[in-house]
């Protein structure tokens, strides 16, 4: 199939899972814009948008395989961009801070207006967790702060990995309670996205 033959996409997909790289490109130049413009609206940065686009793109072609069980591309590349967002911005805002407020992480893709909001999300999140019992607090921070494994977690608690996953929960709920009884929407909105609550 040719460049300017009609575009099938289940062809396409098979060609693609085949490794022609000819048809990844076609697949590329079709989708591109739409998976950058998804981006861009999570992002509000050109720059991290234009990585993300690449870090999905290089995703689908090491999973391409998988592109032959694919009914509905465009649904599953929304999807799998979702995600890659969510966790590249989760990833930007559980790295370590030191000697900086965590809101000057994100001001690369955080609009202005939303940035005195957003610290002040970041304070009531942190006055949240403060009121988590010490095992509570001490297991999500191990958890969502450092990145830590509920094995890992268990072993630095000297406990077992269903008591880590009990007090990770219990947390959990706690914090929601509390951001939806105190919460601006953007709260909500942070807390849904790198907590999961």
């Amino acid at each position: 199939m040719s460049t300017d033959q009609p575009y099938v996409e289940t062809d396409l997909l098979h060609r693609v899972a085949a490794g022609e790289e000819d048809a990844f490109n076609q697949l590329f130049a079709q989708y591109r814009n739409d998976v950058y413009l998804h981006a861009l609206t999570y992002t509000k940065s050109p720059e991290f948008s234009e990585e993300l686009v690449l870090d999905i793109f290089l995703k689908i072609w090491e999973n391409r395989e998988k592109l032959t069980e694919i009914t509905h591309f465009k649904g599953y590349l929304f999807i799998l961009s979702r995600n890659q967002v969510i966790s590249a911005m989760r990833k930007c805002l559980l790295q370590p801070v030191t000697g900086m407020d965590l809101s000057y992480q994100i001001s690369d893709w955080m609009e202005p207006d939303k940035r005195l909001e957003y610290k002040e999300a970041q304070a009531l999140l942190e006055k949240a967790i403060a009121t988590l019992s010490p095992q509570q607090r001490t297991a999500f921070t191990l958890s969502r702060a450092e990145g830590k494994t509920y094995e890992e977690i268990a072993a630095i608690m000297g406990i077992s990995k269903r008591t880590v996953n009990y007090h990770i929960v219990a947390a959990l709920n706690a914090l929601r309670q509390h951001l939806h009884n105190n919460s601006t929407s953007l709260v909500i909105y942070l807390a849904a996205i790198f907590w999961e609550l």
